[in-house]
């Protein structure tokens, strides 16, 4: 919650973390669906996607910059944030695996 940027490699739980917390990422995917969740934070327009092993340090230097000193990015984290902590209800949560599991026994 108090980073200005996150390096992940991608996993869900790192993705939602980020989100939650409305920081903006840059995705090092290696393998799964670190490649997927990566290409949907690129696609939400919450961080920039570099490769799992860049050719140089001042590409990875480059691309962090570029993230945290974009604006639009830091607008899209904000504002993911601010809807994710609205449905952020117990009960909201425990309805929605309700409506999942009574779809899976039809």
């Amino acid at each position: 919650s108090k980073a200005d940027l996150f390096l992940t490699h991608c996993g869900m739980n790192s993705v939602n973390e980020a989100m939650t917390f409305g920081v903006p990422m840059v995705a090092m995917p290696f393998i799964n669906d670190q490649i997927s969740n990566a290409k949907r934070v690129v696609e939400l327009g919450i961080g920039k996607k570099v490769r799992p092993f860049p050719s140089s340090g001042k590409e990875l230097y480059t691309t962090c910059q570029s993230v945290m000193e974009d604006k639009k990015i830091k607008e899209r984290c904000n504002k993911l944030q601010i809807e994710l902590k609205k449905d952020e209800s117990f009960e909201k949560i425990i309805e929605e695996i309700e409506k999942l599991l009574i779809r899976s026994k039809r």
